[in-house]
């Protein structure tokens, strides 16, 4: 029996000593602790340990030993290599590692002349040439895709189905909706019965706005908590600063001396410390960089089982009550319940989190990519929290809404300016994002334990 057909994982083989040879090189060695002695008739009979170790020396079927030969693991941090020149290594012996055959011994060790055969004492050899050209090819590919899903959207943004909100005589309404019916469908225009009825869909995020016409002008309202971007093309359009709309006398008939002028109503304002709506929209870049910090260190610090997902969920609930502390308690940038906006936050992150880690834990190092990926280059840019869902390009604006970012900024504007109205899709979207990383966490969970018990029947049984 060889020493490869005598071995398992981390064996240890006793050998006798040979004092005449250079000693062997001080740890730590490259393989972890021995689980059980092999016969040491396994050794080949040309194999000699170096001299001052009696006793056991770790060894996993001769790969120390065949890693210093060939100098592919020597390096500025280990000792010189003894092995290269005395003959410890018998020629052509297999490597466990995988690297094939030690060379042939010879030439003093470290001459920089390369790893193996005479004078084998280079450095270890490089990663293959293709995957230096590799990653020099990925960096301007991930730039040029960062710079088209944050760039592209925000120079293309128009309204797209934008709902807006229409109610006066009839005749006034004719106008209005023409005038908005020369807009190349970018709004979606909702009738109520009178001026109460359309604010009141402004209040309930029915619509981003409404135009109430009468004989004496139009009046909009507006709700920059909404959308600052819409409330002023609003006000652009149908306020004061627009072009006046033909007066009309309660019949709908043209006045003919007189046009109406318009006049602008926020319904809905933003906080007096934050008039541009500014905070709420530079809060979700680090929401989402919150969350994909928190899914990398749960999983490199913790096992797959409860403690992780406690620690999720925990992390989660630190991370929303920091920043509702900061966003509302700090800058004032938020209005509403407290407790609401911190649940908001939280569960934003907790849908990040648990989706990056579930995903790593099931796929490895590739899940914490993917899960990077889609959160901050595309859920970031189409969440359309700078200006609005429907300002941005089909259907990059219901991608956005479908991914933990958008829904999450969109949640926070519910909770923080409107009473949690219209709140449902987006609990709904964060639910579903949470789901998946449970479902992703118990199948990681239930592999692991079957790993483990696979391995103790494998130690039980030798």
């Amino acid at each position: 029996m060889s020493l490869h057909e005598g071995l398992t994982d981390n064996p240890t083989v006793a050998l006798s000593a040979r004092s005449d040879e250079a000693p062997f090189p001080p740890p730590p060695y490259p393989v972890a602790p021995p689980v059980r002695p092999v016969s040491a008739d396994a050794v080949p009979a040309d194999f000699v340990p170096p001299a001052g170790h009696t006793g056991a020396i770790p060894l996993a079927a001769v790969d120390i030993a065949d890693r210093y030969a060939t100098d592919r693991y020597a390096t500025d941090r280990y000792e010189p290599n003894p092995y290269a020149s005395n003959g410890h290594v018998p020629t052509g012996a297999p490597a466990a590692n995988g690297h094939g055959p030690a060379p042939d011994a010879g030439g003093p060790p470290g001459d920089g002349k390369g790893g193996g055969g005479k004078g084998g004492g280079g450095r270890p050899p490089g990663p293959p040439p293709a995957k230096p050209l590799l990653a020099l090819l990925l960096v301007p590919i991930i730039a040029a895709f960062a710079l088209w899903a944050f760039a592209w959207p925000a120079v293309h943004a128009s309204p797209h189905g934008l709902p807006v909100g229409v109610a006066g005589s009839p005749g006034a309404i004719t106008q209005v909706e023409a005038r908005l019916a020369g807009t190349n469908d970018a709004f979606e225009v909702h009738r109520y019965l009178d001026e109460s009825a359309a604010r009141q869909a402004v209040q309930d995020r029915e619509v981003y706005g409404a135009v109430v016409a009468g004989p004496r002008g139009t009046t909009v309202f507006t709700a920059p908590a909404a959308s600052p971007v819409v409330a002023n093309l609003l006000d652009q359009t149908f306020g004061a600063h627009a072009q006046p709309l033909a007066g009309k006398d309660s019949a709908g008939q043209a006045n003919g001396d007189k046009a109406a002028t318009g006049r602008t109503v926020q319904v809905v304002p933003l906080p007096t410390a934050d008039p541009r709506g500014a905070g709420l929209t530079a809060a979700v870049l680090p929401l989402v960089l919150a969350g994909i910090i928190a899914g990398v260190l749960t999983t490199l610090f913790t096992r797959p089982g409860a403690i992780r997902i406690s620690v999720l969920i925990g992390g989660a609930a630190l991370v929303g009550l920091v920043g509702v502390g900061i966003l509302q308690g700090w800058l004032e940038v938020l209005d509403g319940n407290a407790a609401a906006n911190a649940t908001v936050l939280g569960l934003t992150v907790l849908a990040i989190s648990g989706t990056l880690t579930g995903l790593a834990s099931l796929i490895g190092p590739a899940g914490i990519g993917m899960t990077a990926f889609l959160m901050a280059f595309l859920g970031n840019p189409f969440s359309g929290i700078t200006s609005a869902p429907e300002m941005l390009p089909e259907p990059v604006g219901t991608i956005g809404q479908l991914l933990p970012p958008g829904a999450g900024g969109a949640l926070l504007r519910s909770t923080a300016y409107f009473d949690g109205n219209a709140a449902g899709g987006h609990i709904a979207v964060l639910a579903a994002w949470i789901v998946i990383g449970g479902v992703l966490l118990a199948l990681s969970t239930v592999r692991a334990k079957k790993k483990a018990a696979a391995m103790a029947a494998a130690a039980a049984a030798t």
